[in-house]
């Protein structure tokens, strides 16, 4: 029994030594972890009928080159270590997929994030016809060889009175809206009663 138990001990440490020798299997967190998207900065007050651009900053911190991810409207799955910037206007989108968002043009097709590498740009977000507080749901999309990962951003912002010029041309199309009206109906009515006098003759 002290034979074999000397044995055993003898032997229990050749696996210890082989697993410190051996190259890890994996070399840390995986890109699309360590792909990260900063909200830098955003106007808290926009004008109707308007945009506005929210400044964002996307780093590497991986160890492999990050491109853009591809966003046709039925792809789920990335081929590659990959970022894009979508978002949704009002609400959040009823379920996770391209086709249930805009899409921001924030990469070229061509261009790549190296190893600690920093892009910063603008984003472009149009607001809505109305006045009052106005939620756009802003995602970062990232992925390695398998399903996306979702990063939401709510932005909230107050939305006022349409730019001038915005105002004026809005006002000028509803004019002329009103005025075709009214000539429509004055014509429909003119007709409708040269047709009863022809038919009283």
């Amino acid at each position: 029994m002290p034979a074999i138990r000397k044995k055993w001990l003898g032997l229990s440490w050749i696996p210890l030594v082989v697993a410190l020798l051996s190259p890890p299997l994996s070399t840390g967190q995986s890109s699309a972890a360590a792909v990260e998207l900063t909200v830098v900065d955003y106007p808290k007050q926009v004008r109707a009928r308007s945009s506005f651009f929210v400044r964002i900053r996307i780093t590497n911190h991986g160890k492999i080159v990050v491109r853009p991810c591809d966003t046709s409207p039925n792809n789920s799955i990335a081929t590659e270590a990959c970022v894009a910037v979508v978002y949704r206007k009002g609400k959040r989108p009823p379920q996770f997929s391209f086709s249930r968002v805009e899409v921001s043009p924030v990469l070229r097709p061509t261009a790549k994030i190296e190893p600690g590498g920093v892009f910063e740009t603008a984003v472009e977000l149009p607001t809505p016809d109305r006045k009052g507080e106005y939620v756009v749901y802003l995602y970062s999309v990232t992925g390695e060889a398998g399903p996306f990962v979702w990063n939401e951003f709510p932005l909230t912002v107050d939305v006022g009175d349409p730019p001038a010029d915005v105002a004026r041309r809005l006002l000028v199309s509803r004019a002329f809206l009103a005025i075709y009206l009214v000539g429509t109906v004055a014509m429909i009515s003119w007709v409708f009663m040269r047709s009863r006098t022809a038919t009283r003759a």
